[in-house]
């Protein structure tokens, strides 16, 4: 009885790099193909399948896909290998172990089927399909992100389905009221309260991510006064709603929403921000001062390089790792706690503020704009995946920009899981705060405004010790 099977075979050779792909499959278990793969994340994705580190993938990553397509797609490649390799080149006693590339062995049997078995092996592929379960959920009520994309062929690292197919609350689903509760038992011990609210018209006349003015009119009224507020939401801290940024070429958002949803017959108002204002952003809050850990790299006898080339308007050098972020929390003392917002001080604000108005505009004027921001690695993304409930930080993007990856957080943070995105937060006041308390969390409470379909709000953000 066949009861392992394992192929491997060079799946495509290009620029120079091999993408090996190890099908096994085990059908006592589940209906499963699992494929370990080096290749691009958009040739991964193309797949529906997603990394997963694994010990016995020879330092590479493996991939895990479930689902109907795939199980009879393998039967379909089986067939046709056993059948031109084997049962017409060779006889029973010859089949046990033939060398079909090089390394790994190629093809292993536990046993020495006979021709029929080879016939009729294929088969086999469909007989536990009914089998297949979905991944278990841990103690936090999520799944592991080896099992991301939850439901293949949706795109790469996506959670859709997790909290149902209407949800558009995604990760805001983990601050439920009894870690809300914690968070302000342990954070509010002194009261102090910091705005984390950027002027909305900081960036002056023309913003430097090229967003337009921000316009305010004031006129009179009668006996009182009004105002007109002119301005693109994204030109002064803002949170990112789930309508902002699809994945770029499925053209998906958030649990598979469309363009037709946003942009059709009465727009609708699917993944609009104005949902989470009936409960808002609040939990506890974690600031990771990259920017105040990087200076004190600096006063050091030998620092990196890397330090000293830093510049947050560069995004070449200034993409910002997961051991960098580790590192600051140790240096903090700081423990992350599942559920937490994520904020990251990346000394964007402070570089801003320190030039003058010609210096912007020339960086304007040099055409693709740069900035410094979180790294886009798989280590990353587990990292966000396993802890927080929404991530920001005072740069324009969150993520270092350009992408230095296949993929970007946009896409699977907003598109993928539902995250929310919080950029340009003034982190100042609150950083000086955080020294003074030698304390970097802190209870946060943000509302967005109520206004259905809108694709961003202002914070409204305050941290409270």
């Amino acid at each position: 009885m066949l009861m392992n099977l394992t192929i491997y075979a060079m799946h495509e050779k290009r620029n120079n790099r091999s993408h090996r792909v190890d099908i096994r499959y085990r059908p006592w278990r589940t209906a499963r193909v699992v494929l370990s793969l080096k290749g691009s994340p958009r040739l991964r994705s193309a797949l529906g399948v997603v990394h997963r580190e694994a010990g016995w993938c020879f330092g590479g990553f493996c991939i895990r896909t479930d689902g109907y397509i795939y199980v009879l797609l393998f039967y379909l490649l089986s067939f046709v290998v056993f059948y031109r390799f084997f049962i017409c080149t060779h006889t029973p006693s010859q089949l046990t172990y033939t060398k079909f590339t090089s390394p790994p062995p190629a093809i292993h049997l536990d046993t020495t089927p006979h021709r029929t078995t080879m016939l009729i092996l294929p088969l086999l592929f469909l007989l536990p399909l009914s089998t297949a379960k979905p991944p278990k959920l841990n103690s936090n009520g999520i799944p592991p992100f080896s099992s991301l994309p939850l439901n293949p062929p949706a795109p790469y690292l996506s959670a859709w389905g997790l909290y149902g197919p209407n949800d558009e609350l995604g990760t805001l689903n983990r601050l439920s009221p009894a870690i809300v509760a914690a968070a302000s038992k342990t954070e509010i011990k002194t009261g102090v309260r910091v705005s984390l609210n950027w002027a909305m018209n900081a960036q002056g006349n023309e913003s430097f991510i090229n967003r337009g003015n921000f316009g305010h009119r004031i006129y009179p009224a009668g006996p009182y006064y009004d105002e007109v507020w002119d301005y693109n939401s994204q030109v002064s801290s803002h949170w990112d709603s789930l309508r902002h940024f699809p994945y770029i070429q499925e053209r998906k958002f958030y649990n598979g929403v469309e363009d037709g949803d946003i942009l059709g017959e009465g727009n609708g108002t699917r993944n609009s921000i104005h949902v989470w204002s009936e409960r808002g952003i609040v939990g506890r809050g974690v600031l990771v001062d990259f920017h105040s850990w990087r200076l004190k790299q600096l006063e050091g006898r030998n620092p990196e390089e890397r330090f000293k080339r830093f510049d947050p308007f560069v995004g070449e050098t200034s993409g910002i790792s997961l051991e960098d972020v580790r590192a600051v929390l140790k240096w903090q003392g700081t423990k992350v706690r599942f559920g937490d917002i994520l904020i990251v001080r990346s000394g964007w604000t402070v570089g801003f503020n320190n030039k003058t108005r010609e210096e912007i505009l020339a960086l304007q004027r040099a055409g693709s704009i740069s900035a410094s921001g979180l790294e886009q690695s798989l280590p990353m993304m587990k990292f966000l995946w396993d802890n927080f409930s929404a991530v920001a930080g005072d740069m324009p993007g969150v993520e270092a920009y350009p992408a230095r990856a296949n993929f970007t957080m946009h896409e699977v943070l907003l598109a993928g899981w539902g995250c929310p995105m919080g950029e340009l937060f003034d982190l100042e006041a609150l950083a000086a705060e955080a020294k003074r308390q030698k304390r970097w969390s802190f209870f946060l409470t943000s509302e967005v405004i109520n206004l259905p379909g809108a694709l961003a709000s202002p914070i409204n953000a305050l941290a409270i010790f």
